[in-house]
């Protein structure tokens, strides 16, 4: 994989200025099928809804495998229970940018980012990754006419743990929901009087 870059301008910079091909999603992953786990939060029907209309323009390129509507979703890059409690968070889909190997859109989340550790973590909702090795002009052409999209804004107060068979041929397949995490604050009861 590419090196991770510290913010979304970074990497729009790096994917403009781009020559060398874009790498193939699933070459960082082992080849045999395994059970794929995340933390994620899942975006609202209208946001993915606007996703998929933003898919469109990419399913000339036939080396970009669009994520079908039931698979959206923001990684998170921490279990959702060191999350619990720290939201919600305000998320602002908009503008569409390119990592090594995926389309993304970009996620404006001051507060969530503040909650995470890493400065590498740029919250992002994939639309398509690559399936092979290509070079990025054909893909440049149609994000540059993409790029200030904007699919709405929500408020995320839960995370999920998924887990889902992970390969080149099933990758995106439904998944299963193994645990929900509120991201609400804990209510707190009633002051009892001291004595």
């Amino acid at each position: 994989m590419g090196r991770l870059f510290q913010s979304f301008d970074e990497a729009w910079a790096y994917f403009l200025a781009r020559e060398e091909p874009l790498e193939d999603f699933f070459d960082e992953f082992p080849a045999q099928e395994f059970q794929g786990e995340a933390w994620v939060i899942e975006p609202s029907a209208a946001v993915k809804r606007a996703a998929v209309e933003l898919q469109r323009p990419l399913a000339g390129i036939d080396w970009l495998k669009p994520l079908p509507e039931r698979f959206l979703h923001v990684t998170l890059p921490i279990p959702g229970t060191e999350l619990r409690g720290k939201g919600p968070f305000d998320l602002e889909y908009r503008r569409v940018n390119c990592f090594h190997e995926a389309v993304v859109v970009e996620i404006a989340a001051p507060s969530l980012r503040a909650a995470l550790p890493s400065t590498t973590f740029l919250p992002h909702l994939t639309l398509a990754i690559t399936t092979r090795k290509a070079p990025p002009r054909e893909l440049r052409d149609v994000l540059i006419n993409l790029r200030e999209a904007r699919l709405g804004r929500e408020i995320a107060s839960e995370a999920i743990r998924i887990t889902f068979p992970f390969s080149r041929e099933r990758f995106s397949e439904p998944w299963t929901v193994r645990e929900r995490v509120s991201l609400k604050p804990t209510p707190r009861g009633p002051e009892r009087p001291r004595s």
